[in-house]
């Protein structure tokens, strides 16, 4: 099994689509600024925030 996909917390939400979509994942892990595990985004929660219309906001903006 190949490990999880990470990104950082302040990434953009396009970012971290194109990353689920290159790694042909459905669930990436985010990290914090010191690297520890901020918490998953998944790509329901991609397609919640860009029907939201937050798709340029930081991957941070939607664990609040």
């Amino acid at each position: 099994m190949d490990p999880m996909p990470t990104i950082g917390i302040q990434a953009n939400l396009q970012e971290a689509a194109a990353l689920i979509e290159t790694t042909q994942s459905s669930i990436i892990a985010v990290l914090s600024m010191d690297g520890k595990l901020a918490g998953v985004l998944t790509t329901w929660d991609i397609t919640q925030a860009m029907a939201a219309g937050v798709c340029e906001e930081s991957v941070e903006k939607i664990f609040c």
